[in-house]
């Protein structure tokens, strides 16, 4: 696959450990429930408007395509490894 889109990415220079953070911080509370994905909260401002984030989505899906939630680490492509793994789901 052609990755030449990543020198355009707006995380481009941001260290990889801003998207693999612990889960074991969950952040703030926002009323009655937890905001699980605190964390991620600043670099989801930074893929909201990277000009090649559908290059970078298609590569991380094909990358997990089939893989269990358990084996998707991390914040890629704007989504939680939750949210992809639910977006790689068959539509019933």
């Amino acid at each position: 696959m052609n990755d030449s889109w990543r020198k355009d990415a707006s995380c481009a220079g941001i260290p990889v450990e801003a998207f693999f953070q612990k889960t074991k911080t969950l952040g703030k509370k926002e009323g009655n429930s937890i905001d699980r994905d605190f964390p991620f909260k600043m670099v989801k401002r930074v893929c909201a408007n990277c000009y090649v984030l559908d290059e970078c989505r298609a590569e991380v899906m094909a990358d997990e395509k089939g893989e269990a939630r358990a084996h998707r680490f991390g914040f890629r492509a704007g989504m939680t490894a939750h949210e992809r793994w639910k977006l790689d789901q068959p539509v019933s």
